[in-house]
C-alpha cells in the first residue's frame, strides 16, 4: 500500500480560512435551529448570535432583560429546548483543525498542533468580532473596541513610520498619562474579559490542540508503523508500544482509577 502525502507549502491563509468559516458555520447551525420569539423584540440574527456565543460559555448582559447591567445570564438558560446548543462549537472548530491538516502532511507532533492552532486562533478572532457585534456584553465590546483600535492604531503608526526610520522599530505615544491609563484600562478589562470568555478560549484553542495532536500522533504511527508492517502499519505500532509500555499503562490507569474513585465517592 502506497501512502500518498500532501506536498504543498502550508500556507496560514488555509487555516484563517477555515477558522473563520468554521465559526459562521456553527452560527448558521444554531440560526437554524433557534425557536421563533427566543428574545422578545430582538432580531434573528443577533439573538441567535447571542445563543451560539452562550454555547461557549459566553454571558448576557441582564441590560437586555430590564436589569442595571451589573449581572449576566447564560442565553441558553433563557429558552425552552433540548437541542444540545454546545456540541455546536467543538465540532466546528475541531472541523476547521482538520481541513488545515489535510493542507499539509508533516509527521511532527509540534508542527502539526501548531498550525491546527492557527485555525482555533481564527475562530476565537471570529468570535471576538461577533461579541462586539451583536454587543451582547456592552462593557467588553467597549473593551475590545478601544484594544483593536489601539492595535491597529500602533501597526499603521509602526508601519508608516517604518520607512522613516529605516524599518526601526517604533511607536509614537502622546504621553505618559496615555500609556499608564491605558495599561490600566487594559490590565483591568483583561481580568474582566478572561474571567467571561475562558471556556471560549478552552474551547478555540483547546479543541484546535488536541486535534492537531490527534493528527500527528496519526501521522508518526503510520510513518513508524511501516517500519514493521506495510498492510497494518498504525496496528501493528500500537501492539509493539503496548507490549513495551504495558506496566506503566497499567500504573497510570490505576492512579487515575484510584482518583476517580475518591473524588466520586465511589469507594
Amino acid at each position: 500500500m502506497v501512502t500518498v502525502y500532501n506536498t504543498t507549502r502550508y500556507n496560514r491563509k488555509y487555516a484563517l480560512f477555515s477558522g473563520s468559516l468554521a465559526f459562521v458555520a456553527g452560527w448558521a447551525i444554531i440560526a437554524v435551529l433557534t425557536p421563533d420569539g427566543s428574545f422578545t423584540g430582538i432580531p434573528r440574527w443577533k439573538s441567535s448570535l447571542w445563543l451560539y456565543l452562550g454555547a461557549h460559555g459566553v454571558p448576557l448582559s441582564d441590560i437586555y432583560l430590564g436589569g442595571t447591567g451589573f449581572n449576566s445570564t447564560q442565553p441558553l438558560s433563557l429558552i425552552d429546548s433540548q437541542i444540545p446548543f454546545r456540541y455546536v462549537p467543538p465540532l466546528a472548530v475541531a472541523g476547521a483543525a482538520i481541513y488545515t491538516n489535510t493542507k499539509f502532511s508533516s509527521p511532527k507532533i509540534k508542527r502539526s498542533v501548531s498550525k491546527t492552532l492557527d485555525a482555533g486562533s481564527a475562530y476565537f478572532l471570529a468570535a471576538l468580532v461577533a461579541m462586539v457585534a451583536s454587543d451582547i456584553q456592552p462593557g467588553i465590546s467597549m473593551i475590545l473596541l478601544i484594544a483593536g483600535g489601539v492595535a491597529g492604531a500602533a501597526w499603521v503608526g509602526s508601519s508608516f513610520l517604518s520607512t522613516i526610520t529605516r524599518n526601526i522599530p517604533f511607536i509614537g505615544v502622546t504621553s505618559l498619562g496615555t500609556i499608564l491609563g491605558l495599561g490600566f484600562l487594559f490590565v483591568v478589562g483583561s481580568a474582566a474579559v478572561l474571567t467571561m470568555l475562558w471556556q471560549l478560549v478552552a474551547i478555540a484553542f483547546g479543541t484546535a490542540a488536541v486535534t492537531g495532536a490527534v493528527a500527528g500522533v496519526e501521522r508518526k504511527a503510520r510513518r513508524d508503523g511501516k517500519r514493521i508492517s506495510d498492510e497494518w502499519p498504525r496496528t501493528a505500532l500500537l501492539k509493539q508500544e503496548l507490549k513495551k509500555n504495558w506496566i506503566e499503562l497499567v500504573v497510570i490507569a490505576g492512579v487515575f482509577a484510584l482518583l476517580y474513585a475518591g473524588v466520586t465517592g465511589a469507594v
